[in-house]
């Protein structure tokens, strides 16, 4: 049988009771780290290495995000798209030339060209 440590409290001096680790004087908990091997360890410091990097991917994915609803702001406000055989222009996420042919050019120029705005997205 293993012999239990006496242990006193490094705040107050009292005894620490071995099985609830708790001083008996002023309540403070201690545990014994001990217990935790190196595969605790590595676990933990496995998490903290995860936790970090997935914070820092979605910080760069977050400015990849601005960068593409800049794109995609700067395509609805300037270009224009037209099917073969439609008069209206469209954005390019308009149901009305989804799975047709169409083809691009600035909004200005579709206007010149006699199309008028689709009323379902814009």
């Amino acid at each position: 049988m293993k012999k239990e440590k006496i242990r006193y409290c490094k705040y107050c001096g009292s005894l620490i009771e071995s099985e609830s680790k708790i001083c008996s004087g002023c309540g403070k908990e201690y545990f014994n780290i001990k217990k935790f091997g190196k595969a605790h360890i590595l676990v933990f410091f496995a998490l903290v290495i995860v936790s970090v990097s997935s914070s820092f991917f979605a910080i760069a994915n977050g400015a990849r995000c601005k960068n593409l609803q800049a794109k995609a702001d700067f395509i609805d406000s300037h270009l224009a798209f037209v099917t073969n055989t439609g008069e209206k222009y469209h954005k390019y996420d308009c149901f009305h030339i989804e799975g047709r042919e169409y083809e691009y050019m600035s909004r200005l120029e579709a206007i010149n060209n006699g199309y008028h705005a689709c009323s379902d997205c814009y």
